[in-house]
């Protein structure tokens, strides 16, 4: 099953794209693996949308809640108790 963090703060997230909007904001809020040509999304790490003390905005800080692709099962153990 494929998943990907949660965008911090935006209630009712999905894996499938939502429009346009839902893409940028991943793009805004999720990091790339690896390299500038990857297009896949890390999937233990998002940016930090609010800044503290202790980090900026933008710094890569790990996932707490995903997201999971329900084209194929609606829910599994694993989505159920959010287990990553």
């Amino acid at each position: 099953m494929q998943f990907r963090c949660a965008i911090p703060g935006l209630q009712n997230d999905t894996f499938q794209l939502l429009g346009p909007w839902h893409e940028e904001l991943i793009n805004r809020s999720i990091p790339l693996l690896g390299d500038t040509e990857s297009t896949e999304v890390d999937t233990c790490h998002v940016y930090a949308s609010k800044a503290n003390e202790t980090r900026p905005v933008g710094t890569r800080e790990t996932c707490e809640e995903w997201v999971f692709d329900k084209s194929i099962f609606e829910d599994t153990f694993i989505t159920k108790v959010n287990i990553i």
